[in-house]
């Protein structure tokens, strides 16, 4: 697949397949994703890390422990957060941000 840009809009996007077809995709309307603010917030332990997801309402979402916090980037940081964020992902974009108040994502 390649993207035809200059078939493309801001509300459709036409895709080519060479020899076998375009294809297009038609953005929704009325489908909007309400973002869901996540404070993230991390504790040294004894042998680790703990990351503890919240709402900004100070309910507890997850919290994952990390025992390598030097060898943990963010992609597996996630992964290890997912079960306890799972409910949330359909219902919201997820957003995560520091104590500070930056942007993690």
């Amino acid at each position: 697949f390649s993207l035809d840009m200059e078939r493309s809009s801001f509300g459709k996007l036409r895709w080519s397949r060479g020899n076998y077809g375009n294809e297009t995709w038609y953005r929704l309307k009325k489908h909007a994703w309400n973002s869901l603010i996540i404070l993230l917030t991390s504790e040294a332990e004894q042998e680790g890390t703990r990351l503890t997801c919240r709402k900004i309402t100070g309910d507890q979402v997850c919290s994952v422990f990390i025992d390598m916090p030097g060898r943990t980037n963010w992609l597996q940081a996630r992964q290890l957060m997912a079960h306890g964020l799972r409910p949330l992902l359909s219902k919201s974009k997820l957003e995560f941000v520091s104590p500070a108040g930056d942007r993690i994502t």
